[in-house]
């Protein structure tokens, strides 16, 4: 049964409300909230209550060889060095430590590129999202590949950070402008899928959307909105949808569920990397279970790409030390 207005407003005005949640420092060792699923110690018996998590909800992957550790990168870096496809180029993503989630690169963001590097000649001339992108990186490969992308998060930090890498990527489209580059356009937008979540709900009751109040948009963009990207449009639908290390928290389930539903055009794809760590089996799988409502979902193992293809990013320590990354494909229904 959906929840009531009042219910529903009340749980959005709650949500992620926490800052401090965001906050990252690689070295801690994270302790479990009361859900036992936002925060959680590295252990082998955490390892083992993840996989058993995802048996119980009979989430079928593909087994895939196990690596021995899950590398990282340097945690000092103020920028990541993504050579382009196309002879672009080498990007430098501007990264900030110890900030928002969004604010560093993480490997996920290696595969999903290395996938797009795969699939090159899909991308070319297709519109492309890249939901909760962080820095950016998959939808900066992606428009190099050809594809005109909107680069979508939240964060303060995060879309300053971005702007950055903007900056830089229009710099080397600019430089091979006159040698034939067919790279894409870059936008970037603001985007909140507590708000898609809110679109669609208000659309099932016949009523206008409600205002959506967030961490990221308290007292930050509304007053300080001059120079930030613009928000998403409700009408801003794509082909491909992209995404990597998208699922944290539970309070994401809902929200990412939506946003793939709202900003999918009739035939769209979907293709997300998400790291499967000791803190977020449950959050997964019941994503996972939810999406099959609406989306045919295929899941198979994937691995970090060559390091002299793609530089290691940043890994957190609660990752599965054994087969920690999936690559999932969503068709609509």
């Amino acid at each position: 049964r959906a929840p009531s207005r009042e219910n529903r407003t009340r749980r959005e005005m709650e949500v992620d409300s926490d800052d401090d949640t965001w906050r990252l420092n690689l070295n801690d060792a994270w302790t479990s909230d009361s859900e036992g699923e936002v925060r959680a110690k590295p252990s082998t018996s955490a390892a083992k209550f993840a996989r058993a998590e995802l048996d119980a909800v009979n989430v079928d992957i593909d087994a895939a060889p196990a690596t021995t550790t899950a590398p990282r990168g340097d945690v000092n870096a103020s920028k990541y060095a993504l050579t382009l496809p196309n002879e672009l180029g080498v990007l430098t993503v501007a990264q900030i430590h110890k900030c928002e989630l969004g604010t560093v690169v993480w490997n996920a963001a290696l595969i999903l590129c290395d996938w797009l590097r795969a699939n090159a000649g899909t991308l070319r001339g297709r519109t492309i999202l890249e939901v909760g992108a962080g820095c950016g990186a998959c939808g900066f490969y992606a428009a190099a590949c050809g594809a005109d992308c909107i680069i979508a998060d939240c964060g303060p930090q995060t879309m300053r950070n971005l702007e950055k890498t903007l900056a830089c990527y229009e710099n080397l489209v600019a430089k091979r402008s006159g040698g034939g580059s067919f790279a894409g356009n870059v936008k970037l937008r603001r985007h909140l899928w507590e708000e898609d979540f809110e679109i669609l709900e208000a659309r099932r009751l016949g009523e206008i959307p409600g205002r959506v109040r967030h961490w990221s948009n308290v007292g930050v963009f509304e007053n300080e909105g001059a120079g930030f990207a613009a928000p998403m449009a409700p009408t801003d639908v794509f082909d491909i949808v992209i995404g990597s290390d998208l699922l944290y928290f539970s309070s994401q389930e809902e929200s990412l569920l939506a946003a793939l539903r709202l900003r999918l055009k009739p035939g769209g794809v979907c293709y997300i990397v998400q790291t499967l760590r000791t803190n977020n089996a449950k959050v997964f799988a019941r994503f996972v279970l939810a999406a099959r409502r609406y989306f045919v979902v295929d899941i198979v193992s994937a691995s970090l790409p060559n390091a002299n293809v793609f530089l290691r990013a940043k890994e957190t320590p609660h990752a599965l030390l054994d087969d920690p990354y999936r690559l999932l494909t969503l068709r609509p229904l």
